[in-house]
């Protein structure tokens, strides 16, 4: 006999409508379809001393497919979300080779449909020899510019494309979704590096400086008002940039930012201690620049949280400076920070959700995501906030195997995700090969 519910989380805590509700979530076909004090079912999960989240939603990860599988591939990368409480994820463009044409999308799209084991939307790369491909690719979520280089080859740091690249967005009703750093500083500044052999970590926040950061965000608040696209700026890094966007966005409803765990939780002293594996792009900077973007967060003028989970090899880390690539791993241990965060009391669960869940949805239009609502997909996690753990790099997802907060001591974390109403990760392991859909945009 037909149940009316394939799933009933039972006592389940959880937001609604930015108000704590326990009551039971009916979940069928994959949808939140009823919320109840009561309801009845065969198969129920008691959630008493667990508190429901909608499924994270993380807007910039690089899943290394394809050409670096090495570091990542969506087997990894799907489990390793699945660990941390993520269910979608929109993957970036910077592969080998970039994703700038229609036809590398769809070569992307093909492989990754098959393997993702998350819900999947594609970002694409805006090349300067390209643009005209822009019109022709189909279901991205967003155009990524990169201002400044960074890992791959994608790099648009001429005005004229850069003003090209965001009219195409306006045209398209696109997000122009940049890596803000001006790529002439950053010249300027690394060949002043290598003449004085400044081959350390210690350099990099000089290198990608303060000012490469800030003037790169004045060019695209430039651009996007002439354009009059929207824009998003990805990992903030500075107070001088929160405050930048802090004052634009008074007035500029067309722009949101987003700031990453690395650069809420680390600052130039930890990045000392941890060498390349702190090497990040745009810089770890300083604990005043820290203390900014929690501040930012909190007063809202930070809209996002996302991972930019940008994983190498370990023996890639592990040489000199100058030759270690940029980027860490940060998908699966996003969410356990940010629970201890809450723990701490450095800020609430409501604005997690607000920062993970529902303005991601909300900013790229993601139908039936972010919120814990009859008719919602069921994508949900469950999270123990007074569970207290280690981060340890033999019980790491990620294919790369390491972590910048490896033997960090955590209090809070996920219980067990659950993929359109199917338990898909039980607190331990990943229990189900469920497929992942894609996203319309």
């Amino acid at each position: 006999m037909d149940s009316e519910f394939d799933l009933v989380l039972d006592s389940a805590e959880f937001f609604f409508n930015g108000k704590v509700y326990k009551k039971c979530i009916g979940l069928k076909d994959g949808k939140i379809t009823k919320i109840k004090g009561l309801l009845k079912a065969e198969k129920r999960i008691r959630c008493s001393r667990k508190f429901v989240l909608p499924g994270l939603i993380d807007v910039h990860v690089h899943f290394r497919v394809p050409g670096q599988e090495k570091k990542e591939d969506w087997q990894h990368g799907s489990k390793a979300a699945l660990s941390g409480g993520i269910t979608t994820v929109l993957d970036m463009p910077n592969n080998k080779p970039s994703i700038c044409t229609a036809v590398e999308l769809e070569k992307k799209r093909a492989i990754v449909e098959k393997k993702a084991r998350v819900n999947f939307g594609l970002h694409f790369g805006v090349s300067p020899k390209h643009l005209n491909e822009i019109e022709k690719a189909k279901n991205f979520a967003a155009l990524k510019v990169f201002m400044g280089s960074s890992t791959g080859s994608l790099l648009v740091d001429k005005s004229i494309e850069q003003k090209k690249a965001f009219s195409l967005a306006a045209q398209l009703k696109k997000i122009a979704m940049v890596h803000a750093e001006d790529e002439g500083i950053i010249r300027k500044n690394l060949i002043k590096a290598k003449e004085n052999n400044k081959n350390d970590i210690r350099f990099h926040s000089l290198i990608r400086s303060v000012e490469a950061e800030i003037k790169a965000v004045k060019q695209a608040i430039a651009l996007q008002k002439e354009c009059g696209n929207r824009l998003h700026v990805c990992h903030v890094s500075s107070a001088k940039t929160v405050d930048l966007l802090r004052k634009e966005k008074l007035e500029n409803k067309n722009i949101s930012c987003a700031v990453t765990p690395h650069h809420l939780f680390l600052s130039e002293h930890d990045a000392v201690k941890l060498g390349n594996f702190a090497k990040v792009n745009p810089s770890i900077k300083s604990k005043a620049d820290r203390r900014a973007l929690w501040n930012a967060l909190l007063n809202g003028t930070i809209d996002l949280i996302a991972s930019d989970h940008a994983p190498h090899s370990f023996d890639e880390k592990n040489t000199d400076f100058f030759n270690a690539p940029s980027g860490v791993p940060g998908i699966e241990t996003m969410l356990p920070l940010l629970l201890n965060a809450v723990n701490s009391k450095l800020l609430s669960l409501k604005k997690v959700v607000e920062c993970c869940c529902i303005n991601p949805a909300k900013l790229f239009k993601l139908k039936g995501k972010g919120k814990i609502f009859v008719g919602m997909d069921a994508d949900l996690v469950l999270v123990d906030l007074k569970k207290e753990h280690k981060i340890e790099k033999d019980r790491l997802f990620t294919k790369c195997g390491w972590s910048p907060f490896e033997g960090w001591k955590l209090k809070g974390s996920v219980d067990s995700t659950f993929l359109s109403g199917e338990l898909v990760f039980d607190g331990e392991q990943v229990v189900s090969n469920k497929k992942g859909l894609e996203l319309q945009f």
